[in-house]
């Protein structure tokens, strides 16, 4: 399934003061759209099942 934990050392390493809030904001949208995506097809990112008829791109 997707990864639901983000490090929040690796997010401050990863930018400045200025763009924390956003960097925050920008990874908590694109967990709950991973999460929507998730239950709509009802498979993780990479996960193979010969009884789906639906793909996941990206």
């Amino acid at each position: 399934m997707t990864k639901t934990r983000m490090d929040l050392s690796e997010l401050l390493a990863k930018h400045d003061q200025g763009e924390l809030l956003r960097s925050i904001a920008e990874a908590v949208l694109q967990l709950i759209m991973e999460a929507d995506v998730d239950g709509l097809l009802g498979a993780g990112r990479h996960e193979r099942s010969g009884e789906r008829t639906i793909w996941r791109n990206g």
